[in-house]
């Protein structure tokens, strides 16, 4: 792996680089720059920076000597001429997630748009970020390869053994919904997997692939092009596998995240699994639901 001298990054600024990468209303530009200067202070060098986030060595170098040069402050876009847009994407993600009224059978960007009342353009903008679109019926759709529809579905397992990511999730069968919104550990989860080192040469792939496919409702593994390639080559998971790009991997897992809070045995998978990675931050993760009901494989 390429390495470069780490940059200093004091105790204050990490816990906030952290919060950015990991909020749900971050900006996906900041959240990615965060996720630069935590990674370059790992000491990983421009090439490896560029890989895991999704962006050139030239951006990776820049954002880099900003923070070197200007703190935190000179993470942020320039300000710009005319009103700024206050979008809160946490709110349009989980009024996404939580389906039409009634009388509709998917959102659309302008019916989405005048129930939170914000413009139609910041909608899209939010699903294009996120990696999501509405599916019929209320369901969650992830722009992978190829596209699924998610309902209900809690996430029962995940590998982060950077640069393999696997989320494996399940329908859990009938539990009725209760309060939905943005889990308190979301923010926790995806600052937990950004600041996971890597790679891990032992990644147990096909230890997690085993420990996830078995009998009961069918299992879809969202994975990054890494994780795509690590199930290919165990020649297990090809018709469940959904793959995200490098870059959206990240807000995908936060997006399930969102989708599992709307039952209360979801939402319980998604802060044991946060707890589990802000636990182990520095090894590879294996995450099984300890906890599953008693029908969930009925």
């Amino acid at each position: 792996m390429r390495t470069a001298p780490p940059l200093p990054v004091d105790d204050a600024d990490a816990r906030v680089l952290h919060e950015w990468a990991g909020s749900a209303g971050a900006a996906p530009a900041l959240a990615r720059r965060a996720r630069i200067v935590l990674l370059a202070a790992q000491g990983l060098g421009p090439g490896v920076i560029a890989a895991r986030v999704g962006c050139t060595k030239q951006t990776a170098v820049t954002w880099r000597e900003r923070y070197r040069t200007g703190g935190l402050p000179a993470l942020h876009d320039a300000p710009r001429s005319g009103r700024p847009a206050s979008v809160d994407e946490a709110a349009v993600v989980a009024r996404t997630v939580a389906g039409p009224p009634p009388g509709l059978t998917r959102w659309s960007t302008r019916s989405l748009a005048a129930d939170l009342g914000i413009s139609n353009g910041a909608v899209a903008g939010v699903w294009r970020a996120w990696g999501i679109r509405p599916a019929d019926g209320g369901a969650l759709g992830l722009v992978t390869d190829p596209p699924v529809a998610l309902r209900d579905e809690l996430p029962v397992g995940l590998l982060a053994a950077p640069p393999v990511h696997m989320l494996a999730v399940r329908a859990p069968g009938p539990h009725a919904a209760a309060g939905g919104g943005v889990p308190d550990r979301v923010p926790d989860l995806l600052a937990a997997l950004a600041a996971l080192p890597g790679p891990v040469p032992d990644a147990p792939v096909e230890a997690f692939l085993a420990a996830t496919a078995g009998a009961g409702p069918p299992t879809r593994l969202v994975v990054d092009p890494a994780g795509a390639d690590a199930a290919r080559a165990t020649g297990r998971g090809a018709a469940s596998l959904h793959v995200a790009s490098a870059s959206a991997w990240p807000r995908t897992v936060q997006a399930v995240a969102v989708l599992a809070a709307t039952t209360p045995v979801g939402r319980a998978a998604v802060q044991q699994l946060a707890a589990a990675l802000t636990a182990e931050p520095t090894r590879a993760v294996t995450w099984l639901h300890p906890e599953l009901p008693a029908n969930f494989m009925q």
